[in-house]
């Protein structure tokens, strides 16, 4: 809980108690897959414990590029915030987490600018033609082929 103190006169001593928001989603950071995930999002060896590994804006662009075709990787990486050099285990999870307990309007807005390629401030027609341009013939949506006359019947 926050408490805000409001500017007044010294008899005047109102302060408000302000609620934090609760979180709606948090991640569980003693899963093993959590930790293991985490490590090879930093390229280290699965047995290297996590709290020794850091993730730089390299590794993570290189992570992205490997799951995202595009400029979508670049703007996914746009996301996080490198001014301190690298994250560690728990840095990089209360930022995953602080994103996930973003409100929706704050969630659509992110998303936007990862698939807003022609930056019309919309997700049109030319911006899914650009998605599945990326990813014709790609493996990546399950074992099955994705083709476009199947998905727009």
């Amino acid at each position: 809980m926050t408490v805000v103190a409001k500017l007044g006169t010294k008899s005047d001593h109102n302060i408000e108690k302000k609620e934090e928001p609760k979180k709606q989603f948090t991640i569980d950071r003693k899963n093993k897959f959590t930790i293991e995930l985490f490590n090879k999002i930093c390229g280290d060896k699965k047995n290297m414990r996590a709290s020794y590994a850091r993730l730089t804006r390299v590794k993570l662009r290189s992570f992205l590029t490997k799951r995202y075709r595009g400029q979508e990787a670049v703007r996914i990486l746009d996301v996080f915030d490198f001014s301190a050099m690298s994250y560690d285990f728990d840095s990089f999870y209360d930022h995953i987490e602080k994103l996930l307990n973003f409100q929706p309007d704050k969630l659509k807005k992110i998303a936007f600018s990862i698939y807003d390629f022609n930056e019309d401030k919309v997700v049109c027609e030319l911006d899914l033609y650009a998605i599945m341009v990326a990813y014709r013939g790609s493996r990546a949506v399950g074992e099955e082929e994705v083709k476009g006359d199947e998905i727009f019947a």
